[in-house]
């Protein structure tokens, strides 16, 4: 993990003065200063540097090989959405109750509800 901060920067684009944030060591150095065009706001660059430095990356592809490796639960998942479709977008389901109730009538111990952010 690196140590990095989140600094401002100003750009002159056409001329006119924006504050943009970019991602910089402790030396001072830019990691990243999103292709030249800074970021649009400190969350966007906290964000990429969560998923750069930060190991983001890593955990988001182990998340999505872990939805391969567990393709019946994907199916099971899949199912429920289609059947209660209506119901969810009227906001009358819980959606991660019934889900956690599916993985464990699967006996899938290791499913976290935060991986649902990464079903496909």
């Amino acid at each position: 993990m690196k140590n990095y901060k989140i600094n401002t920067c100003e750009f002159y684009p056409e001329g006119i003065r924006t504050i943009r944030f970019i991602i910089q060591d402790e030396k001072g150095n830019i990691l990243d200063d999103a292709g030249g065009y800074g970021f649009k706001n400190k969350q966007k660059a906290e964000k990429a540097a969560w998923y750069k430095f930060s190991g983001g990356k890593s955990k988001i592809n182990n998340i999505k090989n872990w939805w391969k490796t567990h393709k019946e639960f994907h199916k099971k998942v899949d199912e429920y959405y289609e059947w209660a479709y209506k119901e969810i977008a009227n906001g009358e389901r819980e959606t991660d109750e019934d889900i956690l109730e599916i993985a464990q009538e699967m006996k899938i111990n290791d499913f976290d509800i935060k991986y649902l952010k990464y079903f496909e």
